[in-house]
């Protein structure tokens, strides 16, 4: 038998809070759908911020050209990874919910 934890999706390091699906709450149909919209909101996001990649000849004229275009990169990867990671614990939130759904389906037709 799987054992299943809820309210708590082990991430990387850290444990995220999941919903638990039960009689007086959001419902999984209610539940599966805000997290798969959020999670293509922040995939749109990822595009958009994607697609403002630094390029040099917006950093030239600041004098250290070099040093300032490499700092504009990192910070560009950097908002692009903060994204991701937001996309990801959503699909880690997401993926509980729908565990538990499939549980509570087979559970079911299991009695």
């Amino acid at each position: 038998m799987k054992e299943v934890r809820v309210g708590v999706v082990d991430f990387a390091v850290k444990s995220l809070s999941a919903p638990l699906l039960h009689l007086n709450g959001s419902g999984y149909e209610n539940l599966y759908e805000q997290l798969s919209q959020a999670v293509v909101a922040v995939g749109n996001a990822i595009d958009g911020v994607a697609r403002t990649v630094p390029h040099m000849r917006d950093y030239y004229p600041l004098g250290d050209a070099e040093k300032a275009f490499a700092r504009a990169c990192e910070e560009h990867l950097a908002r692009l990874d903060r994204l991701q990671a937001v996309r990801d614990e959503l699909n880690a939130v997401l993926r509980s919910v729908d565990e538990q759904e499939h549980d509570r389906r087979r559970v079911r037709g299991a009695s």
